[in-house]
């Protein structure tokens, strides 16, 4: 089955998103539910989002 998230509005998404890493044991915190939010609607470009957050946690640093 597709998930078709193009029917659904951003929060719906994010909502989706918490449960299922709530499920996991993994609680989003407001700051994360935002980031998600901003990526969604194309306020922030999602590769910068993930370069800056794995740079943040490698145990090596990415150049």
């Amino acid at each position: 089955m597709v998930n078709n998230n193009a029917s659904q509005s951003p929060e719906n998404i994010v909502n989706d998103i918490a449960f299922t890493m709530d499920m996991e044991g993994m609680s989003l915190s407001e700051q994360e539910k935002q980031c998600l939010r901003d990526c969604i609607s194309d306020k922030v470009n999602i590769h910068d989002v993930l370069r800056e957050t794995i740079a943040k946690y490698a145990v090596y640093r990415v150049k």
